[in-house]
């Protein structure tokens, strides 16, 4: 559509649309898409570019939790910046878990998704567990 429109070659040049993309009904990490996949890993390498919150929630949850990665704990909390709400749960709990890092940060991101009543807890346990 994009070699045809330029209402949509604009958009698809547009940071702003590469942040925002859903990317929820792809499966977990671009490297486990086959070579035939192209299009999809292409997809999901834009939205990294771009710095889309859910590609950097996934990226944190695998450094944090497969790769044993001594910065991992700082990856949710930029996803958490972002606006990521499963991202913000997680830094909210293992902040209290670990109050040398900052209780207060931790209760101010677990109450400001309580604020918002953008906080499902058994959607965030199940993205974490997923």
């Amino acid at each position: 559509m994009a070699g045809t429109c330029k209402l949509f070659q604009e958009m698809l040049n547009d940071p702003e649309v590469w942040t925002t993309v859903s990317v929820d009904k792809y499966q977990w990490h671009e490297d486990w898409y086959g070579f035939d996949e192209g299009k999809i890993v292409e997809f999901l390498q834009k939205c990294k570019e771009h710095n889309n919150p859910e590609i950097i929630y996934r990226e944190a949850i695998q450094d944090f939790f497969v790769k044993n990665d001594d910065e991992a704990p700082k990856n949710p909390r930029v996803a958490a910046m972002a606006g990521h709400k499963e991202a913000s749960y997680l830094v909210g709990l293992l902040g209290l878990l670990n109050p040398n890092e900052g209780k207060e940060d931790a209760m101010e991101f677990l109450c400001h998704l309580s604020k918002t009543k953008k906080l499902n807890r058994q959607a965030c346990r199940d993205s974490i567990i997923n």
